[in-house]
């Protein structure tokens, strides 16, 4: 009560006294416009920090992306040296083919000439089909040592990557037995496996003489819930010193550069695929007796 009768009275004074209604005016209006001012500066600021995020983010985008293309740069070269490696083997068993096939028809042996072609049809079918899937496998990873797992049939697998070498086998006079049995499965990248595979049977035939054996074994290994594929070839063997440093690569103790130890492109991509599969492999070698290779992977889920 007391406080309205204060301010009824001021309010009196200043209505009845024109230049402190003008000066309480004025005031009025200043306060108004500094109001003002400030509102507008404050979201003038707002704004410019909303601007300030966005580009802050807008970088962090950008960046990212560079990062991804780096990445899926990255991945595609090595998806090509990958290609390369594995077509420049197989390919080798047409070459020596129009020699062979120019002395049969001196010959008249137009048996084994048909024999040879059909030969050829099917080489060249595994291959194509080993480059279409070797491309699009390429093509659709964005990371160097992809992984999409899944449960698969080993002695299917197998027979596929057996039938690409059948052509150089059998000119060259080299045996290749697999023992597999039907239902042994196993959880891996099928891709991956595929990749793998050759590569050990490409090292086996290449340690070969003319009439060399390679044996392919695999088997459940229930005790470490893994399965083991033993490659074995009756070849020249390795020299015990560089056998212990490509012992050493293969179980990531060493790094070092293939050519160091005469180590090819191959044995390095299988360390690094079964490393990515969750799997292990290792070596043992005798000179002139032969080599062996063992892959654990691991056992279908089911």
């Amino acid at each position: 009560m007391y406080q309205a009768k204060v301010l009824l009275f001021i309010k009196n004074i200043i209505l009845s006294d024109p230049y402190l209604f003008t000066l309480s005016t004025t005031y009025l209006l200043v306060l108004f416009v500094v109001s003002l001012l400030l509102l507008v500066v404050l979201m003038l600021a707002f704004q410019l920090r909303q601007k300030q995020e966005e580009l802050t983010q807008a970088n962090i985008n950008l960046i990212n992306t560079l990062q991804e293309m780096k990445q899926l740069s990255s991945a595609h070269s090595y998806f090509i040296r990958i290609i390369a490696h594995d077509m420049r083997r197989p390919l080798i068993s047409f070459r020596g083919l129009a020699d062979i096939l120019n002395n049969l028809l001196k010959a008249g042996d137009f048996l084994k000439i048909k024999a040879i072609s059909q030969d050829i049809d099917s080489t060249s079918l595994a291959l194509e089909t080993m480059l279409d899937n070797l491309i699009l496998w390429a093509i659709s990873q964005h990371e160097p040592i992809p992984y999409q797992p899944e449960n698969l049939e080993v002695a299917d697998i197998m027979h596929k990557v057996v039938n690409i070498f059948e052509l150089l086998t059998k000119y060259d006079k080299i045996t290749i037995t697999l023992q597999c049995p039907s239902d042994l499965t196993l959880f891996a990248d099928p891709n991956a496996l595929k990749l793998i595979l050759r590569n050990l049977i490409d090292n086996a035939i290449k340690n070969c003489s003319e009439q060399g054996d390679i044996l392919i074994a695999c088997e459940e290994k229930i005790d470490s819930n893994m399965v083991q594929i033993m490659v074995t070839d009756n070849g020249v063997g390795i020299k015990k010193s560089q056998l212990e440093i490509i012992q050493d690569v293969l179980a990531g103790r060493r790094i070092t550069y293939p050519e160091q130890v005469g180590m090819g492109m191959g044995l390095m991509l299988v360390r690094d695929f079964t490393i990515r599969n969750q799997g292990s492999v290792f070596i043992e070698s005798k000179l002139e007796q032969g080599t062996q290779v063992f892959l654990l992977l691991p056992r279908a889920n089911f």
